[in-house]
C-alpha cells in the first residue's frame, strides 16, 4: 500500500472568504451557513485546527534525525501567493533528497473556503482550477526515481468534483501519488460551517478536541465525561457514521480517499478505482452509492 513519507513533511494550509452571503439553514447545532459565503473567522480556525492536528500527527512519528515540518499558513492569498507557497514547500523537501530515508517528500495542501461548481477554488484574485494546483503539486524532487506523497484536505463546496479531477489527472501516479485525500461535499452539494461549532463541517468532525454531543447515549456521555478520544470517535461513528452528513442534516456528505484509490462516501460505501476512469464516471459512481438502498461497508463499486 503508498505510504506518506513520514520524515520529510511540508505543507500549505489556506484560509479563503466565500464571495457571497451565503444560504443559512438550520441544523443540530444551531445556525449554519453554506461556504460560498465563507467568513474568514470560520476558515481561519479550520486552518488553524488542521495544521495543529498535522503538528500532532509529526509528534507522535519517530523522527530518527528528519526535519521538523516546514508548514506555511495563508489567509485569503492569491493564486501567486499559493502557488509561490507551494513551490517553497518543494524547495524545502528538495534539500532531503539524498537522504539514505528519503520517501519522496510529503505535501501536504488545506483548504477551507469556497469552491466552483467546476471545482475551482476561490482565492482573493480569482479561481485556481484542480489541474492547476495538481500540476503545482505534483514535482518530483530532482534526480529521485521517487514521486511526492501528497495529502489534500477540501473544505469546500462542490470538493468531491474538485478531488475527482485531481485524481484523474495525468500527473496522479506518474509525478506524484496522491495517498489520502478528504473532501468535505461530494461533487453537487455545498458544504457549510457550524456556526456554534466555530468551523467548516468536515473540519470540526475531524479535528475537534471538543467532542460532538449526540444526545441519548450513555456510553457517549461517558467517554465524553473521561475524555477518551478513542472512544468517543468509535463512538461517534457507530451513532453517525459520517458526522459531517449529520451536522448538515444530509445536505452534505463527506469524501475520503485513502492510500490512493480508495474513495469512501462516509457510512454509504466505497469506490475501488484500479483503472483509469473519467471524472464523469467517479462522479456518476459516487451518486450511485449515495443513493443506494443499502448503505454500508460491504456496499462497493469497482472502477
Amino acid at each position: 500500500m503508498p505510504k506518506p513519507d513520514y520524515l520529510f513533511r511540508a505543507g500549505v494550509l489556506i484560509a479563503a472568504s466565500g464571495p457571497g452571503s451565503g444560504k443559512v439553514a438550520d441544523g443540530p447545532f444551531g445556525r449554519r451557513v453554506s461556504r460560498d459565503g465563507a467568513s474568514l473567522k470560520f476558515t481561519e480556525a479550520d486552518a488553524a485546527a488542521w495544521k495543529r492536528t498535522l503538528e500532532d500527527e509529526a509528534e507522535d512519528i519517530p523522527h530518527y534525525g528528519g526535519p521538523a515540518p516546514f508548514y506555511t499558513v495563508l489567509i485569503h492569498p492569491t493564486i501567486a501567493q499559493v502557488k509561490q507557497a507551494v513551490l517553497d514547500c518543494h524547495d524545502f523537501l528538495d534539500q532531503f533528497g539524498s537522504s539514505a530515508t528519503w520517501g519522496g517528500g510529503s505535501l501536504h495542501f488545506v483548504f477551507a473556503g469556497h469552491g466552483t461548481t467546476r471545482g475551482d477554488l476561490v482565492l482573493s484574485d480569482g479561481k485556481l482550477s484542480a489541474d492547476d494546483l495538481m500540476t503545482s503539486l505534483a514535482r518530483r524532487t530532482p534526480g529521485s526515481r521517487i514521486g511526492r506523497r501528497l495529502g489534500v484536505v477540501l473544505d469546500s463546496c462542490y470538493s468531491g468534483l474538485t478531488l475527482a479531477r485531481l485524481i484523474t489527472h495525468e500527473a496522479h501516479r506518474r509525478e506524484a501519488l496522491l495517498v489520502d485525500a478528504f473532501a468535505a461535499a461530494m461533487h453537487d452539494e455545498m458544504a457549510w460551517e457550524v456556526g456554534d461549532l466555530g468551523h467548516g463541517a468536515l473540519t470540526y468532525a475531524m479535528t475537534a478536541r471538543r467532542p460532538l454531543t449526540i444526545g441519548g447515549d450513555s456510553e457517549l456521555a461517558l467517554a465524553i465525561e473521561t475524555q477518551d478520544e478513542m472512544a468517543i470517535r468509535r463512538i461517534m461513528y457507530k451513532v453517525a457514521p459520517n458526522p459531517v452528513s449529520y451536522l448538515t442534516q444530509g445536505d452534505q456528505h463527506s469524501l475520503d480517499l485513502v492510500n490512493g484509490h480508495a474513495l469512501e462516501v462516509k457510512g454509504l460505501g466505497a469506490l475501488d478505482i484500479l483503472g483509469s476512469p473519467s471524472v464523469q464516471e467517479i462522479c456518476h459512481a459516487l451518486e450511485r452509492l449515495r443513493e443506494s438502498a443499502d448503505p454500508g461497508p460491504d456496499n462497493s463499486i469497482t472502477l
